[in-house]
């Protein structure tokens, strides 16, 4: 009866999203929720969220598309396939990889001799780095065919995952994996420089508090796939490998090396390359 007073259509999955204004019918002119915003979600009208409100009235047909939110400071909605993403939310998995870089960067680029495939490219601290995870495989190379994979939840689509071994294989001629002393200072910041820095090193669309990806290194929230067959993925820190055979973990907060415990070389990471000098 309450849908019904108020014109709104059922709350269906032929409706779900839909926003209206709760009109009453001319018998029921004094009723409480005249006049108020509704939205259809899981087969039940409610109040809309800020999200909803703001974007509502938008239309989502170009895809990465991007628009300031009024309710959520220095964030914004991106477009993808139809549906508004907010910038502060974790995003790994539900947008594709171009669209974690910094839009207002100029990024040069990299093709890898050996397959063709091409990566962004970006100079920080004087080196120019790889601005996204490699993804690399080959059937000749035992070392890349048999220690490397893609994760279970994201796959490869943000890069592939390799063990300590693999990863000295892993990048182009020309190029190497990260030297411990070229982010041995990120791991020796005190505590208040490091969450003022390392946020700048992580992409906008990680979820991680205060990212701002300045530097367009584009870091993701992505892990590890361990040896078992489990994925650690999406949560709140980065990994890559660094030499000489040490992981590397950067938080928004803290960052450290691990050596590799021996009877678990079959850790996987994602590897960044750094170019030769």
């Amino acid at each position: 009866m309450w849908r019904h007073c108020g014109q709104l259509p059922y709350c269906d999955s032929a409706h779900y999203g839909l926003f209206k204004t709760y009109r009453c019918s001319s018998d029921k002119v004094n009723c409480k929720d005249n006049g108020k915003d509704f939205v259809c979600a899981y087969n039940n009208w409610r109040t809309p969220d800020a999200k909803e409100y703001e974007t509502h009235d938008k239309e989502c047909t170009a895809n990465n598309t991007r628009f300031p939110s009024d309710s959520f400071p220095s964030e914004f909605y991106i477009c993808h396939e139809g549906r508004w993403y907010l910038s502060s939310d974790n995003l790994v998995d539900s947008l594709p990889q171009e669209y974690f870089f910094n839009e207002n960067i100029k990024y040069d680029t990299l093709t890898d001799p050996r397959d063709g495939k091409k990566y962004r490219t970006v100079i920080f601290e004087n080196q120019v780095w790889m601005a996204e995870n490699i993804n690399y495989y080959s059937e000749s190379d035992s070392l890349i065919k048999n220690f490397s994979k893609c994760a279970q939840k994201i796959g490869c689509r943000y890069g592939r995952f390799y063990n300590v071994d693999a990863a000295t294989h892993a990048c182009p001629e020309g190029w190497h994996l990260p030297k411990e002393a070229d982010v041995s200072s990120w791991d020796e910041m005190p505590y208040a420089e490091a969450t003022v820095f390392l946020p700048k090193l992580f992409s906008r669309l990680t979820g991680e508090r205060g990212a701002k990806n300045e530097f367009g290194l584009s870091l993701l929230s992505i892990n590890a796939v361990d040896p078992y067959g489990w994925d650690y993925v999406g949560v709140t820190y980065g990994y890559f490998w660094v030499d000489p055979r040490k992981e590397f973990y950067i938080a928004t907060t803290h960052a450290n090396f691990s050596d590799v415990d021996p009877r678990e070389k079959g850790q996987f990471l994602p590897v960044r390359c750094i170019k030769d000098n």
